[in-house]
């Protein structure tokens, strides 16, 4: 039985995710498929469109066979501490084969086999290369610019930079432009973090996954562009770009042609249009506690990704009224990507301090398993069985049962449900589909 993990947000479910599932079905000849997927909150610092149920649901609708959550601490963490988190949960489960993510600009096989071969030689760990792009992140370049620049230095395209690395692998001259330029895409980004924390759980004696990667179907991760012309395929940024839109009823259309059918029933059915949520609605929670800060001489640094530099701007601005969005615009600085900053500011709102992110890092990332929802034909093919009886980790099914254990992440559950107004549901049981 060939079990394939895919660790994702589905932020939200496209015609996109579902064309990987199947693929990973049909192509891959995988038999269960376990979605790690990301909570009520996600990797670029903001609230999920829609709950981590109705996702999931939509997931075990379009073909995964039991979804597992990935808390707030880590699914709004860096893409390295996501990755990190999302591989370490895979391999926790002690029945996945296989990870399979999503690829831009035409990655290959032979492309992820140079890619471990350059993550396996230590670059990304190397003072000299990290140097490097903190240079190129200071004259205002993105960090995937940065990493692509260093990478080209290193590889001999830039001679005038080369000069400034020493002792490096002959394999590094045998990197080509284009492979270098597609690893610093954005979902390639994720996909060589996965394989940098998939080798060192391999190097740790932890546990080894086959890594397939599937070509992305769309124009890309951050593509804003909404297709035309009988497309079915679209980022999910364009579809929230849509969703912000949705007062407009030609929006609400368009967004159909984007959407597995399954989904768009569900879109129907519980009224999601009308209580998606976004950015700015986490205005008011961010500006009391920029005030409640201010006010009481907190020190903002002791939250995630906050430097004493991002405190000090958002201080300055504490009495300003601002909406979440434009007070990220506000304190950017070259220095910092804007998902960064968001992610910052995420994590004041959501109290997750640097101190309480290292305890669970130290307590190896994942100290259980919550489960979202499964197919029944999951349980029916001994899938749930499985994973209780192979996981490293408890596996939980009622969160009720666990309010110690998961106080963080029903604390965090809770802002995002009060957002809409909604009552909370950390004590629901799984979606079964």
């Amino acid at each position: 039985m060939k079990n394939a993990a895919v660790i994702c947000e589905y932020n939200p479910f496209h015609n996109g995710h579902a064309y990987q599932l199947s693929y990973m079905r049909k192509k891959l000849g995988v038999e269960n498929i376990i979605a790690v997927m990301s909570g009520n909150f996600v990797q670029r610092g903001e609230p999920a469109v829609f709950d981590k149920f109705i996702r999931t649901e939509m997931a075990l609708n379009s073909g995964a066979d039991l979804v597992i959550e990935i808390p707030a601490v880590f699914s709004s963490a860096s893409a390295r501490e996501f990755a990190r988190a999302g591989v370490k949960t895979v391999l926790s489960t002690g029945v996945a084969d296989m990870l399979c993510f999503g690829a831009e600009g035409g990655l290959d096989s032979e492309d992820l086999d140079s890619m471990l071969r350059l993550i396996k030689s230590g670059v990304y760990d190397d003072p000299c290369f990290n140097a490097s792009v903190r240079e190129a992140l200071k004259t205002g370049a993105s960090y995937p610019k940065a990493v692509s620049e260093s990478l080209l230095k290193l590889s001999g395209h830039d001679v005038g930079g080369r000069a400034e690395f020493t002792d490096w692998p002959v394999f590094y001259n045998d990197l080509s432009s284009r492979l270098v330029n597609a690893v610093t895409l954005p979902n390639n980004i994720l996909a060589a973090e996965y394989l940098r924390a998939l080798a060192a759980e391999e190097a740790a004696g932890s546990g080894k996954l086959e890594v397939h990667a599937i070509s992305r179907t769309d124009a890309g991760y951050n593509s804003q562009d909404i297709p035309a012309g009988g497309e079915i395929y679209a980022s999910a940024t364009a579809l929230r770009s849509i969703m912000a839109s949705a007062a407009d009823t030609d929006m609400r259309n368009t967004l159909s042609c984007f959407i597995p059918e399954s989904a768009a029933e569900l879109y129907d059915s519980h009224k999601l249009m009308d209580t998606a949520v976004f950015p700015d609605d986490m205005s008011q929670i961010l500006s009391l506690r920029l005030l409640d800060a201010k006010k009481n001489h907190k020190d903002l640094t002791a939250f995630c990704d906050v430097s004493r530099d991002i405190a000090d701007r958002l201080l300055n601005q504490a009495d300003t009224i601002c909406g979440f969005e434009a007070r990220a615009k506000s304190i950017k600085t070259r220095q910092y990507t804007l998902s960064r900053i968001k992610r910052a500011l995420m994590h004041i709102c959501l109290d997750i301090t640097k101190e309480d992110f290292e305890k669970r890092k130290a307590g190896g990332y994942v100290s259980y398993i919550r489960l979202l929802g499964f197919k029944k034909s999951a349980a029916e093919k001994g899938l749930l069985k499985q994973l209780k009886n192979n996981s490293a980790v408890p596996v939980i099914t009622k969160a009720a049962d666990y309010k110690e254990l998961l106080k963080e992440d029903i604390y965090c559950d809770q802002i995002y449900y009060s957002l809409k107004n909604v009552k909370g549901e950390y004590e629901r049981s799984p979606v079964i589909v």
